[in-house]
């Protein structure tokens, strides 16, 4: 790790006296200069820029903030609520308009999962590698992504193309031991050609007995760009993620519960670590002068091994051994058409992927085969109306699978529109649920001074699967069995996101979560009926420098939620209601210096005992410092 930082820090002072990059490079902060004999990347490159019903969270947002993931500035400038484990970096579980689990992740319009089971994770993507984050819901994502519960992303990586030496540099501490570093150095080797090295590294001991993360990320990185119609992007990502997973607080063995001396976990030695290696190529190709078709698309070959610690319970059970390892690899090849004229936009997609594995504890030896393609056009009705609609077929085994669904948009002006979602989807026999209709009706409205996102939704879940825990003779937790739910379930809810400017530099945010669960029988209360969240900040400007210094509050309605065993990922209804609950209070200061972004915050001031998945409770009163600085703008 000093190694690391030396030689980053030791690269950094060569690009502090050279001259400033050129227009188009990855920086913070782009001056208009002669760009001789040097062409840039493509803006459009790794993206899904002709969708509609989508959100974006640039670079700068990112940085701006006391963020150790991008799922954190995912949960601040949006209004989706993310679901914690309990353990800082860890990846949330996200409500997904009333469906509880992870996320379909793309990198630059590919699917990136951690294998086998193939779930999301923000673990892969550190934050220096990040040049926007795309976030598509309703229709898009149920028709774009393979899986979808209503929400996808897509992270695009960082489009370096700089001249002389340039350097970043990332440190983040926190409570509970957490320290966290990342570096990245670009320089052009060639003409039109760039390289580039990434590092992050973290580690936690987490609040808990066995809750501690550790992280390694390496990425190695080749860009070409040799005329304005065509970019190459070559990348190698190594991975090492190793979890301790406590599986939360055991109220029955506790003596004082939220204690971190006399509460007791789950699971005290259960262990999970995965290595993983992504080789990836993405091509990018105008296909006319004009712009207005293009091709893109890449490959992706993935190796993972995953080494697991057991429970001397849990091992004997199932008769494996304590000390346990399987690998894996996925094989994926996706393509995208897209056209676009001054009436309508196509956009056609093909992704096949071909995954294979070792016969484990969870899995069969053998692999499947999954095509996937999708199709989705939209037309401009007049100039204030849009429509969107598209369909999804894809091959899991012997299943298929077809999602179709639409937008409508209505735009009152350049500042306001409405727009009306509507999908239908079926799913895999492994996921939670068999059919999804999901409808959703949004206005969004912005001013200089102020800015509003409202959304109201309504879903039907055909064939709900609840999870019961099955226990040994000692009552240690040893599997997840389902039972399934004969009645639809059926999700009612709305999410709010509002920023005033009130006078000056003084801010308020105020955004809130309302969800309402039932079966045909009963009201479920799998989530609190209202999350509400309030920030008040206060910004003092001097040219390009400010300071903002404000205080975030939220508070939890009563809710029993849904427990989710860390090796199963499949939810358990809880049986224990929680009452009204806060988040403590966060204080917070952030300024943007120069090149240099300082943040500063004490979490949770009044240490208040809150959690949203049970029990996996936040950390208690804490300190976090992060500081992102740009050497050679």
């Amino acid at each position: 790790m000093k190694i690391c930082v030396f030689i980053l820090l030791c690269l950094s002072t060569y690009g502090l006296h050279s001259a400033p990059f050129q227009e188009g490079n990855d920086t913070l902060k782009t001056q208009t200069i002669d760009t001789i004999g040097i062409q840039k990347p493509i803006k459009f490159f790794g993206g899904f820029s002709l969708l509609t019903t989508k959100k974006t969270i640039s670079k700068e947002e990112i940085v701006a903030g006391d963020f150790v993931s991008v799922q954190e500035a995912i949960q601040k400038f949006t209004f989706y609520q993310l679901l914690s484990w309990g353990t800082l970096g860890y990846s949330s579980l996200v409500n997904s308009y009333g469906v509880i689990g992870n996320l379909e992740m793309f990198e630059n319009g590919a699917r990136r999962n951690l294998l086998p089971q193939n779930y999301s994770s923000f673990e892969l993507f550190p934050v220096l590698s990040i040049d926007s984050v795309e976030i598509f819901f309703g229709s898009s994502s149920e028709i774009t992504a393979r899986n979808s519960n209503g929400i996808s992303v897509n992270i695009q990586t960082r489009k370096f193309n700089t001249k002389i030496p340039y350097t970043q540099i990332w440190i983040g501490q926190a409570g509970y031991e957490y320290l966290g570093s990342s570096g990245v150095f670009s320089q052009n080797v060639a003409k039109n050609l760039n390289f580039h090295i990434l590092y992050q590294r973290y580690w936690s001991a987490g609040r808990y007995n066995n809750s501690n993360s550790d992280r390694w990320n390496v990425i190695l990185g080749l860009r070409w760009f040799p005329n304005e119609r065509l970019n190459l992007y070559l990348q190698n990502k190594y991975s090492v993620i190793n979890n301790a997973l406590f599986g939360g607080l055991n109220p029955e063995r506790s003596t004082v519960l939220f204690d971190n001396s006399f509460s007791v976990v789950n699971f005290e030695n259960l262990n999970r670590k995965t290595t993983q290696n992504d080789f990836s190529f993405n091509y990018f190709y105008y296909l006319s002068n004009d712009s207005s078709a293009y091709v893109d698309g890449g490959l992706l070959f993935s190796v993972s091994k995953n080494e697991f610690d057991f429970e001397d319970y849990f091992a004997n059970y199932f008769s494996v051994a304590k000390n346990s390892s399987y690998s894996s690899n996925l094989f994926n090849i996706s393509s995208k058409f897209n056209f676009s004229s001054l009436r309508y936009k196509i956009i056609v997609g093909l992704d096949i992927e071909k995954r294979n594995q070792q016969e484990w504890l969870f899995f069969d030896e053998g692999g499947n085969f999954v095509p996937n393609t999708f199709a989705i056009v939209n037309f401009n009705l007049s100039k204030r109306m849009n429509l969107q609609f598209g369909g999804k077929v894809s091959k899991f085994g012997s299943e298929y699978l077809h999602s179709v669904g639409g937008n409508i948009n209505f735009n009152f002006d350049k500042k306001s529109k409405i727009y009306i979602d509507l999908s239908l989807s079926k799913k895999e026999k492994s996921s939670i649920f068999s059919r999804s209709l999901l409808g959703i009706f949004g206005f969004n409205w912005i001013e200089p001074n102020f800015k509003i996102n409202f959304e109201i939704f309504a879903r039907q879940l055909a064939n709900y699967k609840a999870f019961t825990i099955t226990k040994d003779s000692l009552g240690n937790v040893i599997s997840i069995v389902p039972t399934e739910i004969t009645n639809d379930v059926s999700v009612f809810g709305s999410n709010f996101l509002c920023t005033v400017n009130i006078w000056a530099g003084l801010n308020y945010t105020t955004k809130f979560n309302l969800n309402y669960f039932a079966t045909s029988n009963e009201q479920k209360e799998w989530l609190p009926l209202l999350d509400w969240k309030n920030s008040l900040f206060y910004r003092l400007s001097r040219g390009r420098s400010y300071v903002d210094i404000g205080l975030e509050f939220e508070l939890f309605s009563p809710f029993k939620g849904l427990y989710f065993h860390p090796l199963y990922y499949y939810p358990v209804e809880n049986q224990t209601k929680r009452n009204w609950q806060n988040n403590g209070i966060n204080a917070f200061a952030s300024a943007k210096l120069g090149n240099a972004y300082l943040n500063v915050s004490l979490r949770n001031v009044l240490s208040s005992n809150f959690y949203l998945l049970p029990i996996y409770p936040e950390y208690d009163r804490n300190i976090r410092i992060t500081v992102f600085w740009s050497f050679g703008d």
